[in-house]
């Protein structure tokens, strides 16, 4: 099995380096300040102030596609107390498997979609849940040499949580990626 995997990834490598001779791996970390958006039954939408920090790898295509792997923490703190009632805050990690295309007409510009999957604990508890998540993002690069690249993101992730009507993220992320 182990010789298998090999061989597929080592095909998928040749592959890939045939229809691209521009192809690197990148990585680096990000740091994201966020708003959670969350609505239960019966309650109304409040916003949860959180954060959002991690690193990341890219694999790179031909200057204009690319594929990623993500890892961070996240961090959201309590909703305000408005009512007499707050969501209570919570933390965990999460990873994302991210893709990107680039605009062509404009290369400091990208677009992507990332899935992810979460693993959160409500805060002051011992309480854990799942839960999946698709996000749509924009991507601005502000300064690029050979070596590194700094860019902000504007992404907008959904999570799937069966019990909310309404659970969802929203930030700018700030990246350094170091190529």
């Amino acid at each position: 099995m182990k010789f298998k995997l090999i061989t597929l990834v080592y095909i998928l490598l040749i592959g890939s380096s045939c229809f691209s001779e521009n192809i690197f791996l990148s990585g680096g970390f990000r740091i994201s300040p966020l708003a959670q958006i969350t609505s239960f039954a019966d309650r109304e939408v409040k916003l949860q102030p959180g954060i959002n920090a991690g690193a990341f790898l890219q694999l790179n295509y031909a200057e204009y596609l690319n594929t990623g792997l993500s890892a961070s923490y996240i961090y959201n703190r309590s909703s305000s107390i408005d009512g007499g009632w707050s969501y209570p805050g919570f933390s965990g990690i999460e990873t994302t498997l991210a893709s990107g295309l680039a605009v062509p007409s404009a290369d400091f510009i990208e677009v992507g979609i990332d899935t992810g999957a979460s693993w959160f604990k409500y805060n002051l508890t011992e309480n854990y849940f799942f839960l999946p998540s698709l996000a749509a993002r924009a991507a601005f690069t502000f300064y690029s040499d050979k070596n590194l690249e700094l860019a902000a993101e504007i992404p907008v992730r959904y999570y799937f949580h069966r019990e909310s009507y309404l659970f969802m993220s929203a930030g700018i992320i700030l990246k350094a990626v170091v190529k």
